[in-house]
């Protein structure tokens, strides 16, 4: 069973440590794989509707967008993927538009990253005795950033909030979901808390 993340001075080098079974680690992995794929296959680009935009060369974002394979994003469809990405302007479509497709891309990378440094950090516990958890000062924003994302895609899959939520909570499957984001939470705070 997991444990609360701990502060620890080690060698004048502060680290954050936590323990993990090696079958919770292989369910983060899966859940964090899972939001992996959501936040690549969920990405709909319009190629053609760029042009050649020479703000895109002043601002030094071609580049950004070229590796993202494009550079106008689309409202996402996937209502996980657009609790991620929320509109940037509310009631004027064409300004929500413009921040999308000006943010979006890299902001998308950087979810990618941020959840894939984890994945690399769990299957590298999951094979260490005993398995553990240890992140230096600079992987701790990445990783309560990529919690967090993790977080907001099971709300709105267990509709945390919504009012047929403790109907959904009838369904098995939907259970074990919500026990993942509690435990996400309790894991999230416990780092949190070693922060300060």
């Amino acid at each position: 069973m997991a444990r609360a993340f701990e502060r620890i001075v080690n060698h004048d080098d502060l680290i954050f440590v936590s323990e993990v079974d090696p079958a919770e680690c292989a369910i983060l992995i899966h859940a964090f794989d899972e939001l992996i794929d959501l936040l690549t296959l969920d990405t709909q680009v319009d190629e053609t509707s760029r042009g050649d935009d020479p703000i895109f060369d002043q601002l030094g974002l071609s580049e950004i967008f070229d590796q993202t394979a494009g550079a106008e994003c689309a409202e996402p469809k996937e209502p996980m993927s657009a609790r991620l990405f929320p509109p940037g302007y509310v009631g004027d479509t064409g300004q929500a538009h413009d921040f999308r497709r000006f943010t979006e891309p890299e902001l998308r990378k950087q979810k990618i990253d941020n959840a894939r440094l984890i994945n690399r950090t769990l299957a590298a516990a999951a094979g260490a005795d005993p398995p553990q958890i240890v992140l230096g000062v600079d992987e701790v924003t990445p990783w309560l950033r990529s919690i967090n994302d993790l977080r907001l895609t099971i709300a709105v899959q267990v509709g945390i909030g919504e009012p047929d939520e403790l109907d959904r909570l009838a369904n098995p499957a939907i259970q074990t979901v919500r026990e993942l984001y509690d435990f996400l939470t309790w894991w999230q705070g416990s780092l949190l808390e070693v922060l300060s």
